[in-house]
């Protein structure tokens, strides 16, 4: 990851401390927030929403646990808190499955295999990038090649193909 992309996280998490750090200082967690910059935004606004209410309407205080992406949408995990904090983190995450992790731009139908192993939303745009970005010489595998372990195989045979190739 970038320096200015880690940047982004550390202004995020010291924007609302409160939510991110302990009354010691000691921060709630130690993953940071494991999300795509196109995300960033929309962590931004649940946090500035969840504060407002912390702040003026006097819900309770929340301590982030954990931020990531599950399933191609995000997860944003809190102790406890109020039922109206609850269903504000739960429509950020229903909204999640609409914005390219990556970019930020709004997706109908993530661009990306349905069939993948690993979900992501990501747009037309940036699916191609990973796609470019990830080619890989073992072909196909389907979920059961994975699970059986045929990965393994696939991979050593076109690794012993471009071997072959090289040293003719």
């Amino acid at each position: 990851m970038k320096a200015t992309e880690q940047d982004k996280r550390k202004a995020l998490m010291a924007k609302y401390k409160k939510m991110f750090h302990l009354e010691d200082g000691t921060p709630t967690w130690h993953f940071g927030i494991a999300v795509g910059n196109g995300w960033l935004p929309l962590v931004d606004a649940l946090c500035e929403y969840l504060q407002f209410n912390i702040d003026n309407n006097k819900d309770p205080q929340v301590q982030v646990i954990q931020i990531k992406e599950k399933f191609g949408s995000l997860r944003f995990y809190i102790g406890a808190g109020a039922p109206r904090q609850f269903d504000a983190i739960s429509f950020a995450e229903s909204l999640s499955s609409h914005i390219c992790e990556h970019c930020g731009q709004w997706v109908e139908k993530s661009a990306q295999d349905p069939d993948a192993v690993w979900k992501l939303t990501l747009c037309d745009k940036c699916e191609a990038k990973r796609a470019k970005r990830h080619e890989k010489p073992r072909g196909n595998l389907s979920v059961l090649d994975l699970m059986l372990g045929n990965e393994c195989k696939k991979v050593n045979r076109c690794r012993t193909k471009k071997r072959k190739a090289r040293t003719k």
